[in-house]
């Protein structure tokens, strides 16, 4: 009897002591998307349904200048941790008036409407995100929202009579989701363009285990 008991005690820390290993074996969640995947708010005008579908477009109106439209709002969503749901949401908007009178209003912000997602940020107050490369150690104590549109995020460009941030070309950002409320710490490879406002994911990767932290650019 004793030694049916401590075979089933050592086939049960076995069986724990290998769903630990499972889990460990997990790591960090990598998703490649070389060369990237794009969205515009600045499609031609007249624009095509294929431009509102590849761009993902969720509202539009006017004709404006140098043949784009007016006004466009361009969205990307990522599933960092691969669970079959979003936990980014990219925002590409613009307001560029008329050919009669000519405006610039251009942001690309990254937010999630259930406040599940806070975000490295170089300015806390006005929301702009901290630019991050390769290689480099992520600043936790940085990590927050502010109250964007529509929901909270934080900037990666802001272009109006009011503010003049952007962070053109090639760099990463560093999020953190809650799951469960738990946290998981992850980073996004992304490439912005000004003049044409746009927005590329390269490629993102975030930890599988709660709180564990990782390199900008750590792929395993």
């Amino acid at each position: 009897m004793i030694f049916v008991k401590k075979l089933i005690y050592s086939l049960l820390i076995s069986s724990m002591l290998m769903a630990c290993d499972e889990g460990d074996q997990r790591g960090i969640i990598y998703t490649d998307l070389t060369p990237g995947k794009s969205v515009t708010s600045m499609i031609p005008s007249p624009w095509t349904f294929e431009d509102i579908m590849k761009n993902n477009i969720i509202f539009i109106a006017g004709d404006g200048t140098n043949n784009f439209v007016s006004l466009a709002w361009a969205q990307m969503h990522l599933d960092l941790n691969k669970d079959d749901s979003t936990d980014v949401q990219f925002g590409v908007r613009h307001y560029i008036g008329t050919e009669s009178e000519p405006q610039e209003d251009k942001l690309i912000f990254i937010s999630w409407v259930n406040d599940a997602l806070e975000v490295s940020l170089a300015d806390p107050v006005k929301g702009y995100v901290r630019k991050y490369a390769d290689g480099d150690e992520i600043d936790y104590s940085s990590f927050g929202s502010v109250p964007t549109f529509p929901a909270n995020g934080g900037f990666l460009i802001r272009k109006d009579d009011n503010n003049a941030f952007d962070h053109n070309g090639e760099f990463y950002i560093a999020v953190k989701i809650m799951v469960d409320n738990k946290p998981y710490y992850g980073w996004i490879r992304v490439g912005t363009q000004m003049e044409i406002l746009t927005l590329t994911v390269i490629e993102f990767a975030v930890h599988s285990r709660s709180g564990s932290e990782l390199f900008i650019g750590q792929k395993e």
